[in-house]
C-alpha cells in the first residue's frame, strides 16, 4: 500500500486500533496490515527492505568493449557481438542482454538507406545540375520529361537488408548508407518534350542522347 496509508495504519495500531478495523478503513486485507505491523516492529520503518536484485554479469570494462566494438562494426548483429564478447573478455551473456546494453548506450538497429555508389565526379555533376536548375519555374519544368532508371542486379537479390547498429541521427550520413550490388542500368535523361505525346520514334531519340 502507498507510503501515506502505511504511516496512517501504524498510527492507528499505536493508539490501540485492531488490525481488522484498520484494514477495513484502508480497504485492504488484514494480512497486509499484519505484515506491515511486523515489518515496523522489526525494522522501525514501513518502507520495503532493499533488494539485491540479479547480479550484473557485465562490468564497466565489458560495457566499454561492447560499445567500442559495436561502433567500429556498425553492421554486426547481436549474435556476432555475443560471440566476440567471451573470446576477448571471457563474459558470456544472452543476445537479449547485448541488445539491452546497446539500447542503454543509445545504439539501436536501423535499416540503412540503400543508395547507388557515386564517384566524386558523379557528386560534382549532380550538384552542378541542381545549381543550374534551382531557379527554374513550374512552366519550365512542365516541358521536361524524366525517365526512370532500369536496373538489373548482377548478383543476389538486393532487397531489404537489416543492419546491426546505426547511431547517426541523419539517415543520409555516410555511416547510414549502404551501397547496392553492382548492376546495369539505362541512363537518366532530361529532355524537352515538344508535345505531350511520346511516340516510339521519339523514345528512340531520347535513348540516343
Amino acid at each position: 500500500i502507498p507510503q501515506v496509508p502505511c504511516h496512517l495504519a501504524i498510527a492507528h495500531l499505536q493508539v490501540g486500533s485492531r488490525q481488522s478495523d484498520v484494514a477495513r478503513e484502508l480497504g485492504v486485507s488484514q494480512s497486509v496490515i499484519s505484515r506491515l505491523a511486523a515489518r515496523h516492529r522489526t525494522t522501525g520503518s514501513v518502507g520495503d527492505r532493499p533488494r539485491s536484485g540479479a547480479p550484473q554479469v557485465m562490468d564497466r570494462n565489458d560495457d566499454q568493449y561492447l560499445r567500442t566494438y559495436a561502433l567500429r562494426h556498425r553492421y554486426a548483429t547481436a549474435t556476432q557481438l555475443q560471440a566476440c564478447l567471451p573470446e576477448v573478455r571471457g563474459t558470456r551473456v544472452s543476445r537479449q542482454t547485448i541488445r539491452n546494453r546497446l539500447h542503454r548506450f543509445g545504439l539501436n538497429a536501423r535499416r540503412p538507406l540503400q543508395v547507388t555508389p557515386l564517384t566524386p565526379r558523379h557528386r560534382r555533376d549532380r550538384l552542378q545540375w541542381a545549381q543550374d536548375h534551382v531557379t527554374w519555374t513550374m512552366q519550365q519544368w512542365s516541358t521536361v520529361l524524366f525517365t526512370d532508371e532500369c536496373r538489373v542486379t548482377l548478383h543476389r537479390n538486393d532487397g531489404k537488408f537489416f543492419s546491426g547498429v546505426l547511431t547517426s541521427p541523419n539517415k543520409y550520413s555516410e555511416s547510414s548508407l549502404k551501397s547496392k550490388q553492382s548492376f546495369t542500368c539505362a541512363r537518366n535523361h532530361l529532355n524537352r518534350a515538344e508535345s505531350e505525346r511520346v511516340t516510339g520514334n521519339r523514345w528512340k531519340q531520347f535513348l540516343s542522347f
